[in-house]
């Protein structure tokens, strides 16, 4: 009753729940992919104008990552532009855009569901803990961008303009790949939620929908043109040197079962990928998924919980490496899109459980939890650290931290040097260890070894530009006279 009284509340929760929890990031430095991707990729030495990044693949001289996502980076080029290397103007992008996501949630909800189920998904869609990566990051941009024009598209399908939402099907592709799946998200809103006159496949399919494919083919059409391939290196995949049997095992256990975890729990996040504690532990999300859309099923009926799980199926795929490499194997940015799914169940429920709505309390404090632990670069490292001690990916990239953040004292050298001997024990042929090491020895002023670990680096990911960089630095050095 109150928000069909009040049409304007929603709308304001939606902008409390996004500016409250996370309005603290405005100060956070960049981290994770931010200090590659605005410091250098995006820098003028490496980019003339924007025009360029639309003849670029995604990474441009850094990496041939088969990746081709020109408007997003565009949006990011012109922030460049105006904010330079000030990190509060990213970070108010950020909120601006995230604040988009979800009131643009909300209007693709509210013809499909009710009022007060609507504001209640979308109110947990912000507030969920899940999506605090893509929030307060500036590469998060890129999915933001795109999950923003995906909901456009999806709003312009239930409003039978084909046209229309095939352009910003178009738009949500040139942002980001994983947007490749809105057909299929539009075949379910279509089938699940819209009144139709037509019965049995035509309930689903509609000759407009040749619209979309020709968006794709669009897509696919100026990437080949640009980059060359439509394919994505099959070294970007961590699971590249795996049969079709550890593939499946694995994405079916530690794959999805830490993606369900993420999205019905979230309270374990980290920037670590890369640790799983067993394939049974983690299989056991999945039998607790199955369950609880068992229960669900009985409460809300077959049409919602069929919907969410083919909703969250379709969105996830993209990220799961069974088709695509996609360079990470559990992030919690891939579950931007996945995570309404459950959005749409709780709302639901909510409609009939008001005091649920409490959750939300929770996620929002969670949300702000994870968001100050994530502060710096070197804060968000020690607190992944700290919940997977045995993360190699977590324990080099906070050795490589403290070797290159200033002041680099004789302490956080120590502290770096135990961190990747560590790693190195278990993991003899972990990269990041060895550029770790000779990031190190470089400090130390002991350039042969340097150069020996900057090779081995090198030659457990060719394509490594970073530590190509480095060895060419030391190659620079020991090339001048004395």
């Amino acid at each position: 009753m109150l928000f069909s009284t009040n049409r304007w509340l929603p709308l304001l929760l939606i902008l409390l729940a996004v500016w409250v929890p996370y309005s603290q990031s405005v100060y956070n430095e960049r981290i994770g992919d931010d200090r590659v991707l605005i410091q250098d990729r995006l820098g003028p030495s490496h980019v003339a104008s924007a025009a360029q990044l639309w003849r670029e693949n995604y990474w441009g001289a850094f990496d041939k990552c088969g990746l081709y996502r020109p408007l997003s980076l565009s949006l990011l080029y012109a922030e460049r532009q105006l904010f330079g290397l000030e990190n509060t103007g990213y970070r108010f992008v950020n909120l601006t855009l995230y604040t988009l996501c979800g009131l643009l949630c909300y209007w693709f909800l509210l013809p499909l569901l009710h009022r007060t189920a609507a504001t209640a998904a979308a109110l947990l869609f912000v507030l969920h803990p899940a999506h605090v990566e893509v929030a307060i990051t500036a590469y998060g941009q890129v999915e933001m961008l795109a999950t923003a024009f995906l909901l456009l598209a999806l709003i312009a399908h239930t409003k039978a303009r084909p046209v229309l939402a095939a352009l910003c099907f178009l738009a949500a592709l040139l942002s980001k790949e994983s947007a490749a799946c809105f057909p299929v998200l539009a075949v379910l809103t279509r089938g699940f939620w819209l009144e139709t006159s037509t019965t049995g496949w035509r309930r689903w399919l509609a000759p407009t929908d040749a619209c979309y494919a020709a968006a794709l083919a669009l897509y696919a059409a100026a990437k080949f043109a640009v980059i060359g391939t439509l394919a994505v290196p099959a070294t970007a995949s961590t699971m590249a040197a795996y049969s079709l049997y550890q593939r499946l095992f694995t994405v079916f256990t530690h794959g999805l079962g830490n993606y369900i975890r993420l999205t019905l729990f979230p309270l374990s996040q980290s920037m670590a990928y890369d640790v799983f504690p067993s394939a049974i532990a983690d299989a056991t999300w999945l039998v607790l998924a199955a369950l609880l859309l068992a229960a669900l099923y009985r409460y809300l009926g077959a049409r919602p919980v069929l919907f969410a799980a083919l909703w969250f199926a379709a969105t996830w795929f993209i990220f799961s490496n069974l088709v695509v490499p996609t360079g990470v194997f559990v992030a919690e940015r891939c579950l931007f899109l996945p995570v309404l799914a459950l959005c749409v169940l709780f709302g639901l429920l909510t409609e009939r459980k008001p005091a649920i709505a409490l959750l939300l309390l929770a996620a929002g404090v969670q949300s702000a939890i994870t968001a100050d632990a994530w502060r710096t670069e070197e804060s968000s490292l020690r607190a992944t650290v700290e919940e997977h001690p045995d993360s190699p990916l977590g324990r080099s990239a906070l050795a490589i931290r403290l070797l290159t953040d200033p002041p680099v004292t004789p302490d956080r050298q120590q502290e770096a040097e135990a961190l990747l001997t560590a790693v190195l024990a278990r993991y003899a042929n972990f990269p990041d260890a060895h550029r770790g090491l000779g990031l190190l020895a470089r400090t130390r002023g002991d350039l042969p070894a340097a150069t020996m670990h900057f090779q081995n680096a090198l030659r457990l990911r060719p394509r490594d530009v970073l530590v190509q960089r480095e060895l060419a630095a030391i190659q620079r050095i020991t090339a001048q006279p004395r």
